[in-house]
């Protein structure tokens, strides 16, 4: 047999034809920094058993390694029945399911000799309490701080609003206690990003609980997650940490009002966010959580020395798991604090964060990721704010996938996101849009949402007024936004003449009490009948206009009668998303009037022209109308369609 190509050999390893050839015909080339590897080989399980059985010792440990993990409950281990992927460069060797994110990862034991494709690894700390997950962290800060132009920079031109209070902890007492925040402290202290779960926290500031955390409290009398957190943050160094629940007063709704909307300023100008990605409740804590242990294959003896190789689970989340808009919730695998909204923005504010996941800690920053386990890209790719038009709406597309304890809190969690946003996005932030004098894709593309239900779970609209119904934040749920393609060469077939838009307090950003649009268009009639057992939810409701080829009602509708008499269609409130489920299937209604507003025309590859509008039902009790949905539909059935040969009314 030729000398292999990858790395030593023990003096008694035999290889199977195909493992040999693979071995003397594709030399191992470097992969990193990149998201491919160099080679990939497509392997049956009833083949490697086979050849293990007769004695291939390459294959023997592919097969030990996926019989030790392998479970039929993951759809994505094996490539098919019985398949799997094998993928090799100069720095892993890993083992592939159905999606390109390795599985299982076989290794070396670190600063031994390379076994065969088995690259050195590092091995990872049973618990994130250890000294070396502490160095990991450390190391990737100090190099952050000295090198990282970027993330420097990231706090650079915000107009600061600094917080009231901080918690300040003495390390020989193990107390902390709330301060009140100097502009000194910037740069310098930790903040928290974390799921307080089911409930109100168990300690927490109120009216009553103040003093006694001015005067300090113990770190033993504070939640898990948020002990820990207190813990870690001595540890790499910062005696002041920021936390939500701690440092704002929750039962006294001016102080919530006016401190939660500095999120932009905490988070921007935090040293580190620590996030327990993993920790579902702030009593579960995230340091102690034992991590997936990895397992001895086999050892070796190479000369005089001896060397283990043994496999481990690729981690499933944050780094190794890509979040995919696409995907279903239960193919996401998001980890707790990637379920929650207000987490959302904490993660996208911070110049830097170590990310507590339920297998390692991973670092990231503007400048550079890394992760316990070595296997993470040297380039960012989780996303980052920009300036672009396309990322705000990539930035919805999370966001409203994402759960809040109270709906109200839906512009005023991403407020500080928006804040961002705002040095580089035209227009007025009106309600979660965009408005601009003239009309652009960046406010058209902003009014022309809707919920993609065929995929995701269904919208509702609350009781509680949240924002005007044109609005994405005027519903509970997941909602996508018509693609930046077809406003390349469009039509404006509406215009906006005024918006007004009343807020809760003084930030243009947060909570919103009341709100209309004045448009001109041209509006056309039709009529709307809900079917009571649709295939899909989204088709629930159809449209009596010709060629109209999908109808995406917002939420669940009715009919309701006018003070003159007539009827029209509104949107009907639920209490929360179970209620909505039900109202798709027993409501029923004949045709009732509504609107079709045009409001962009494009043209396909095809070279067809096509019109995107949004539908319109008269308001019951306003002057004007609410949004119900959108629809599309081809040009040729509205030639009248006149942006200047149209009439003007309101939205609410």
């Amino acid at each position: 047999m030729a000398a292999p190509a990858s790395g030593f050999l023990p003096a008694s390893a035999e290889l199977c034809g195909r493992c040999a050839w693979e071995n003397d015909n594709h030399a191992t080339t470097s992969g990193a920094g990149k998201d491919t590897y160099k080679s990939r080989r497509y392997r049956r399980v009833g083949a490697v058993r086979k050849a293990a059985e007769e004695g291939c010792w390459a294959c023997g440990l592919y097969l030990a390694a996926v019989e030790r993990f392998w479970t039929p409950e993951d759809p994505d281990f094996m490539a098919g029945p019985g398949e799997f992927y094998v993928r090799y460069d100069a720095e892993r060797f890993t083992i592939h399911g159905q999606t390109r994110h390795p599985i299982l990862q076989i290794y070396s034991t670190e600063e031994q000799p390379q076994v065969y494709r088995f690259p050195p690894a590092a091995g990872l700390p049973s618990q994130a309490s250890s000294a070396g997950t502490c160095k990991f962290v450390k190391d990737c800060l100090d190099e952050c701080v000295r090198n990282h132009i970027a993330c420097r920079k990231a706090s650079q031109g915000l107009d600061e609003k600094w917080p009231k209070r901080i918690l300040e902890i003495d390390p020989e007492s193990s107390r902390v206690k709330l301060v009140n925040f100097g502009e000194s402290m910037d740069q310098r202290y930790t903040a928290l990003s974390y799921c307080w779960g089911s409930g109100e926290p168990p300690l927490r500031a109120t009216v009553t609980t103040l003093p006694a955390l001015r005067d300090g409290v113990s770190t033993a009398a504070l939640p898990r997650t948020i002990e820990d957190a207190v813990r870690f943050s001595l540890r790499i160094g910062s005696n002041l940490i920021w936390i939500d629940s701690l440092c704002i007063i929750q039962n006294d709704p001016a102080d919530w009002d006016e401190e939660s909307c500095k999120m932009s300023t905490v988070y921007r100008h935090a040293l580190l966010t620590i996030v327990a990605s993993s920790a579902a409740s702030c009593n579960e804590g995230f340091l102690e959580r034992e991590r997936d242990a990895s397992v001895l294959l086999r050892e070796v003896q190479l000369g005089e020395r001896w060397t283990e190789i043994r496999a481990r689970k690729v981690p499933q989340s944050g780094h190794h798991r890509p979040y995919r808009l696409d995907s279903t919730p239960d193919q996401r695998r998001l980890e707790p604090v990637d379920t929650r909204g207000w987490t959302f923005q904490e993660r996208l504010l911070s110049p830097r964060s170590v990310v507590f996941t339920a297998g390692e800690a991973q670092w990231e920053c503007e400048a550079a990721q890394a992760c316990e386990c070595g296997q993470a890209p040297s380039e960012v790719t989780t996303p980052q704010t920009s300036t672009s038009e396309d990322e705000w709406f990539r930035i919805l597309g999370d966001y409203t996938t994402r759960n809040l304890t109270k709906d109200t809190d839906r512009l005023i969690a991403l407020a500080g996101v928006s804040k961002v946003m705002a040095r580089s996005l035209p227009g007025k932030f009106s309600a979660g849009i965009w408005v601009t004098p003239e009309p652009t894709s960046l406010t058209m593309r902003g009014l022309l949402w809707f919920r993609r239900v065929e995929i995701m779970r269904p919208s509702y609209s609350p009781r509680k007024y949240l924002a005007p119904s044109w609005s994405w934040a005027s519903v509970v749920g997941e909602v996508t936004h018509v693609g930046a393609a077809k406003f390349a060469s469009c039509s404006h077939l509406s215009r906006i003449l005024e918006v007004d838009i009343t807020t809760g307090t003084a930030d243009p950003f947060g909570r919103v009490t009341f709100g209309f649009m004045r448009m001109k268009g041209t509006l056309l009639h039709t009529t709307m009948r809900w079917n009571p057992s649709p295939r899909w939810k989204g088709s629930a409701a159809t449209l009596t206009f010709p060629g109209a080829s999908s109808c995406h009602v917002d939420v669940p509708l009715e009919r309701v009668q006018m003070p003159d008499g007539g009827f029209t269609v509104q949107r009907r409130v639920a209490l929360n998303m179970e209620d909505s489920d039900n109202l798709f299937s027993v409501l029923e209604f004949p045709e009732t009037d509504v609107y079709v507003l045009p409001m962009i025309k494009y043209e396909t590859n095809y070279g067809t022209r096509w019109i995107e509008a949004l539908i319109l039902g008269r308001s019951p009790t306003l002057p004007g109308y609410q949004r119900l949905g959108t629809t599309s539909f081809p040009s040729e059935g509205a030639e009248s369609v006149q942006a200047d040969v149209a009439e003007e009314f309101c939205i609410f």
